[in-house]
């Protein structure tokens, strides 16, 4: 498992570009037809994708991730550390505070190579249609897995959707990546939670 892991890692660090997220999401301009408050929670939505495909997708190994978000973030400590380790589910991991004038999102790294992206705002349907590119980027881009898409599904609480890498020899499972908006729209909930979770710590959850 652990080679597999490192074979996918390799894969798509070359094919993907580790460039500047925010490049990419200040490339991408939002229609000019939409309300001001409409191009803002496209463009909250795509910062937080593009911040969750840099930090956690492209970058899959911690040693990378933390030299990534301690050179240009600040790390959480202490209560609020342990608050938003909690939301993740686990006790052991490094959080980071990602501010922007879109909004501030938060990085959540656990010890065991799990990783994600916590978005307070944004285009809820926008977060799952970036996801669904990453995968389409990921099935065209990816040599030796293969990429299975799960579409956007509802449960009383939540919306979604995301894919799941395996090996394309054996099938066997590596990551599971995936996206979660409430279907309550309450200004309290956050609007989107992007994980990157290793196959091995799946049935941990």
């Amino acid at each position: 498992m652990l080679r597999s892991l490192a074979i996918l890692t390799s894969l798509i660090t070359v094919f993907f570009s580790a460039g500047s997220f925010a490049q990419e999401a200040s490339s991408q301009a939002a229609p000019p037809q939409l309300t001001a408050a409409q191009k803002l929670s496209l463009e909250q939505a795509l910062i937080g994708y593009s911040l969750f495909k840099k930090a956690c997708f492209v970058d899959q190994v911690n040693k990378s991730r933390y030299a990534f978000l301690d050179a240009n973030f600040s790390r959480h400590e202490g209560e609020k550390r342990d608050l938003f380790l909690g939301f993740s589910k686990t006790q052991k991991g490094e959080v980071w505070s990602v501010p922007f004038k879109q909004g501030v999102y938060i990085v959540i790294v656990e010890d065991n190579q799990n990783c994600h992206v916590l978005a307070k705002e944004g285009n809820r349907e926008a977060f799952h249609l970036h996801f669904n590119a990453l995968y389409n980027e990921s099935k065209d881009g990816l040599k030796g897995v293969t990429p299975v898409y799960y579409p956007v599904a509802q449960t009383e609480t939540i919306i979604l959707s995301g894919f799941e890498i395996k090996s394309a020899e054996s099938q066997e499972p590596l990551a599971a990546i995936s996206v979660s908006t409430p279907r309550d729209l309450s200004e309290d909930k956050p609007a989107a939670f992007m994980s990157f979770i290793v196959a091995e710590s799946l049935t941990d959850k």
